[in-house]
Parts: C-alpha cells; structure tokens; sequence
C-alpha cells in the first residue's frame, strides 16, 4: 500500500483516527476531562491510533503538517470537550 501524500486525505485520516478514539472511549474522555488527566486515561488508545495513522502517512508529510494533533485539539477538545460540563472550562 502506497504511503499517504495527500494533505487533504492525511488530514482526513488523523481526524477518522481521533473521531474513533472519541467514540469508544466517551466515558474515559468525560473522567479525563473532569480530572484534568485526559491524555494519561487515553494514552494507550492516543498512542495506538498514532501509530496506525504515522503508518499510513508519508513521513515528510507527517513531519510538515501535524494534522494528528490538530484532530485531536478539534474532536476531543472542541467538538467532545464542549459538550462535558467539565472543571477545566
């Protein structure tokens, strides 16, 4: 399989990874949210959908535009995080 070199699909492909990671772990991202401590609760489920998505993304493109972590500012803490009614806010 040829790697990603494609901005749009890259970026796409970080927001599909965070949007699965979101959508099974609900209750983690509302504890996470509430405790302060969301990335150490999703750590293991971040770091497995980082590395599936660094696996299809060309390495230069990975390095150049940080869509992974713009996926996640935008699901978990945007469009997730604003409907938590957590301390943090």
């Amino acid at each position: 399989m040829a790697l990603i070199i494609d901005e749009k699909t890259a970026r796409r492909k970080a927001r599909v990874a965070i949007s699965d990671v979101a959508s099974y772990n609900e209750e983690k991202i509302k504890t996470g949210m509430n405790d302060d401590n969301l990335f150490e609760i999703l750590e293991d489920e971040l770091n497995e959908a980082k590395e599936h998505y660094v696996s299809i993304i060309d390495p230069e493109l990975e390095k150049r535009c940080n869509f992974f972590n713009l996926a996640i500012a935008d699901i978990l803490f945007k469009q997730r995080g604003s409907r938590i009614d957590a301390k943090i806010w």
